[in-house]
Protein backbone atom coordinates (compact mmCIF):
# COMPACT_ATOMS: atom_id res chain seq x y z
CA UNK A 1 0.00 0.00 0.00
CA UNK A 2 1.10 3.75 -1.00
CA UNK A 3 0.04 7.07 0.55
CA UNK A 4 1.49 10.29 1.30
CA UNK A 5 1.35 12.67 4.56
CA UNK A 6 -1.03 15.54 3.65
CA UNK A 7 -1.33 17.95 6.83
CA UNK A 8 -1.07 15.30 9.52
CA UNK A 9 -3.24 12.69 7.87
CA UNK A 10 -2.44 9.73 5.71
CA UNK A 11 -3.67 10.20 2.60
CA UNK A 12 -4.24 6.40 0.70
CA UNK A 13 -3.04 6.15 -3.02
CA UNK A 14 -6.27 6.90 -5.37
CA UNK A 15 -7.49 4.05 -8.03
CA UNK A 16 -7.87 7.22 -9.75
CA UNK A 17 -5.28 10.45 -9.95
CA UNK A 18 -5.27 13.91 -11.65
CA UNK A 19 -1.84 15.56 -11.50
CA UNK A 20 -1.41 18.86 -11.20
CA UNK A 21 -0.83 19.26 -15.07
CA UNK A 22 -4.21 17.66 -15.48
CA UNK A 23 -3.11 14.68 -16.80
CA UNK A 24 -5.77 11.39 -15.71
CA UNK A 25 -4.30 8.40 -14.25
CA UNK A 26 -6.44 5.34 -14.16
CA UNK A 27 -5.41 2.31 -11.62
CA UNK A 28 -2.97 4.59 -10.84
CA UNK A 29 -2.75 2.84 -6.78
CA UNK A 30 -1.72 -0.45 -9.18
CA UNK A 31 1.49 0.98 -10.59
CA UNK A 32 4.29 1.38 -8.18
CA UNK A 33 6.75 3.47 -10.80
CA UNK A 34 4.04 5.82 -10.93
CA UNK A 35 3.02 6.00 -7.67
CA UNK A 36 6.74 6.81 -6.74
CA UNK A 37 6.72 9.40 -9.66
CA UNK A 38 4.15 11.27 -7.86
CA UNK A 39 5.81 11.43 -4.44
CA UNK A 40 4.03 8.30 -2.95
CA UNK A 41 5.58 6.45 -0.48
CA UNK A 42 5.12 2.90 0.86
CA UNK A 43 2.87 2.49 4.36
CA UNK A 44 4.78 0.10 6.94
CA UNK A 45 1.69 -0.78 9.05
CA UNK A 46 2.54 -3.52 11.44
CA UNK A 47 -0.08 -3.34 14.41
CA UNK A 48 1.63 -4.23 18.10
CA UNK A 49 0.84 -7.10 19.90
CA UNK A 50 -1.38 -6.44 22.77
CA UNK A 51 -4.32 -7.44 24.77
CA UNK A 52 -7.41 -7.24 23.43
CA UNK A 53 -9.19 -8.02 26.51
CA UNK A 54 -7.73 -4.89 28.66
CA UNK A 55 -6.03 -2.67 25.71
CA UNK A 56 -6.28 -0.92 22.71
CA UNK A 57 -4.32 0.33 20.44
CA UNK A 58 -4.38 3.65 18.84
CA UNK A 59 -2.73 5.37 15.92
CA UNK A 60 -0.25 8.61 16.97
CA UNK A 61 0.84 9.46 14.09
CA UNK A 62 3.30 9.04 11.56
CA UNK A 63 6.79 8.64 10.42
CA UNK A 64 9.12 8.84 7.35
CA UNK A 65 11.64 6.06 7.65
CA UNK A 66 13.94 4.53 5.01
CA UNK A 67 11.48 6.22 2.35
CA UNK A 68 8.64 4.38 3.76
CA UNK A 69 5.73 5.79 6.06
CA UNK A 70 5.39 3.91 9.36
CA UNK A 71 2.10 4.14 10.90
CA UNK A 72 3.03 4.56 14.73
CA UNK A 73 0.65 3.13 17.80
CA UNK A 74 0.12 3.66 21.38
CA UNK A 75 -1.23 0.75 23.45
CA UNK A 76 -3.47 2.03 25.65
CA UNK A 77 -5.86 0.42 28.68
CA UNK A 78 -9.33 0.11 28.30
CA UNK A 79 -9.68 1.38 31.90
CA UNK A 80 -9.01 4.59 30.58
CA UNK A 81 -11.33 4.05 27.68
CA UNK A 82 -14.52 6.86 27.60
CA UNK A 83 -17.81 4.91 28.26
CA UNK A 84 -20.19 4.04 25.39
CA UNK A 85 -23.02 5.81 24.61
CA UNK A 86 -24.81 3.67 26.10
CA UNK A 87 -23.08 3.83 29.62
CA UNK A 88 -23.19 8.06 28.93
CA UNK A 89 -27.34 7.07 28.70
CA UNK A 90 -27.38 5.09 31.46
CA UNK A 91 -25.55 7.72 34.03
CA UNK A 92 -27.75 10.57 32.81
CA UNK A 93 -30.52 8.41 33.49
CA UNK A 94 -29.51 7.64 37.17
CA UNK A 95 -28.24 11.14 37.92
CA UNK A 96 -31.98 12.43 36.56
CA UNK A 97 -33.36 9.90 38.58
CA UNK A 98 -31.17 10.64 41.96
CA UNK A 99 -31.76 14.72 40.75
CA UNK A 100 -35.74 13.92 40.64
CA UNK A 101 -35.97 12.04 44.19
CA UNK A 102 -33.92 15.37 45.45
CA UNK A 103 -36.73 17.46 43.75
CA UNK A 104 -39.61 15.86 45.48
CA UNK A 105 -38.37 15.55 48.51
CA UNK A 106 -37.78 19.38 48.76
CA UNK A 107 -41.43 19.68 47.13
CA UNK A 108 -43.23 17.70 49.91
CA UNK A 109 -41.57 19.00 52.78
Amino acid sequence: MYGKIINDKLEYAPSFYVAHNGRRIANFNKNVDIMKRYGYLEIEDIVPMYDQEKEFVDVVGYEIENNKIVVKYAILSKAYMEPSIEERVANIETVLGEQSAIFDEEINK
